[in-house]
């Protein structure tokens, strides 16, 4: 301990106990307005123990307030919808440091309904509001429509043991790395995903080969090479990123081809930006 400290001394005459109840009496003193010289050279900050964020597509945890934020506090965020044209968005709400929501402590959930648009223009904006009393409140706004709802978190729910909180804490650090391959995996196969979706949308049924005098023995081999590739993303469980960036390259190639005639990179961008579920 004194190692982290950079070789301070460490004081062990303290009663913990007694430092406990010293800390509550001064913030007690603090809350309910008292006038005394030795309580107003006292700054006493309160902390929320775990970040807060909202889980995005591939469900990951997009950390909107940090953990050891100073409360009171509002933070927002502006996120999208992960589907074209979509009518409905889930609002998660967890605590927790992991890089999935699956390993972090769920707190709440609420439906927002959104204008039906194209995912590049739709735009949600998330706020995360923490009063002095520890309560959470989380609105969500579509900022075409103005269409709202919210979700009120009392500090009760929020509220786990120190050694629960440590445990969690604990476990951030010990599977860092892992979390990291996990999201970046996970992060492919979405990308890999949209590039199927926009090619399922181009190419929705015969008559849209047709459409481009496309013939009927590649519209049939384009159509059987999607059904394949989809049933591959749905059931593989590769962990080489390499790969998924191959297939997602490959797909795009292929489309474009049938599309324009020619080959052509980056026709769509990494799935970067947050997106909800």
């Amino acid at each position: 301990l004194a190692k982290l400290f950079k070789g301070r001394e460490i004081s062990n005459n303290i009663n913990p106990d007694e430092a406990v109840a010293y800390g509550a009496a001064i913030q007690g003193a603090i809350l309910a307005g008292l006038e005394d010289d030795t309580v107003n050279q006292l700054l006493l900050l309160d902390v929320i123990p775990l970040s807060l964020g909202i889980e995005t597509e591939g469900r990951f945890n997009e950390v909107v307030v940090p953990k050891n934020s100073t409360i009171p506090t509002t933070r927002n965020q502006m996120f999208a919808a992960s589907s074209e044209y979509q009518e409905a968005i889930l609002i998660k709400v967890v605590e927790g440091e992991r890089a999935l929501t699956k390993d972090c402590h769920e707190l709440g959930q609420f439906t927002i309904n959104v204008t039906p648009q194209a995912r590049k223009d739709s735009k949600v904006m998330v706020v995360l509001d923490i009063d002095a009393d520890g309560l959470l409140e989380v609105s969500a706004m579509d900022m075409k429509s103005k269409n709202s709802n919210k979700l009120s978190i009392t500090s009760d729910r929020r509220i786990l043991s120190s050694d629960e909180i440590g445990k969690m804490i604990d476990e951030a650090k010990q599977f860092e790395e892992k979390d990291k391959k996990d999201k970046l995996i996970l992060m492919k196969k979405i990308e890999l995903r949209r590039e199927l979706d926009k090619a399922r949308s181009t190419f929705p049924d015969l008559d849209s080969y047709k459409q481009r005098s496309i013939p009927d023995a590649r519209a049939n081999e384009f159509t059987q090479y999607l059904n394949d590739l989809e049933m591959w993303v749905d059931h593989d469980n590769n962990q080489d990123a390499a790969l998924y960036d191959k297939k997602t390259e490959e797909l795009r190639k292929k489309l474009n081809y049938l599309t324009s005639g020619s080959d052509a990179k980056n026709s769509s961008k990494d799935p970067k930006e947050n997106v909800l579920s």
